[in-house]
């Protein structure tokens, strides 16, 4: 998909035959569509460390991903437990920006969707963290969004890991419109969002 990537022009939709695949660069092209081509197949994106998908467009540009499962696999998680991290991590039940700052977001975190600047929308797509080891120690979510951005999640399922300590969205001052999506397995709450008064956030 990297290659894919490189050689379009913005405003480009790419279609995906049936197969996995990965996203090791940052997406910097505005306007591209990331779609399947046959209806009856599967296609899967699919990282191993740090965040599949890494979102760094001019604000107000945008990628859309539609009906594509996009996966971490966890594989390289357990070279990364912290043996001093409690087991069961108690969670407040009240708004605070402590239970985000717990999440230790930076640059090479492990995530799905990363969007460090500009926007992305996912249509009928499913962002899951099933297939990671169960009992990690680490606090992962499947999207991390930072101030200007831009969220918008239609049609999707978001699926977290019953054993392990997920969140479904971290969003911090972004603008949010989350639509018939459901969040299901996240032991550390769906969605976190803080927002100023010049957000749009619509869930």
């Amino acid at each position: 998909m990297e290659d894919a990537l490189d050689d379009v022009e913005p405003f480009t939709t790419i279609y995906l035959v049936e197969g996995v695949y990965t996203c090791k660069n940052p997406i910097t092209k505005p306007g591209i569509i990331v779609q399947k081509r046959d209806i009856e197949k599967e296609v899967y994106i699919i990282g191993n460390e740090g965040p599949v998908l890494v979102i760094n467009l001019e604000a107000d540009d945008y990628i859309v991903f539609k009906d594509i499962f996009i996966t971490h696999s966890g594989t390289c998680l357990p070279a990364k437990f912290k043996e001093n991290a409690p087991n069961e991590p108690k969670y407040s039940m009240e708004p605070s920006t402590k239970v985000i700052r717990e999440f230790e977001i930076q640059p090479n975190m492990d995530t799905i969707c990363y969007v460090k600047s500009g926007g992305v929308m996912f249509r009928h797509c499913t962002l899951t963290l099933k297939s990671h080891k169960k009992k990690l120690k680490s606090r992962i979510p499947i999207i991390v969004s930072f101030p200007k951005t831009f969220i918008n999640l239609t049609s999707c399922s978001m699926i977290g890991n019953e054993e392990n300590h997920n969140a479904g969205c971290i969003l911090i001052n972004s603008d949010v419109f989350i639509s018939d999506t459901k969040f299901v397995d996240f032991k550390a709450g769906a969605i976190y969002c803080l927002a100023n008064p010049d957000n749009t956030v619509e869930i």
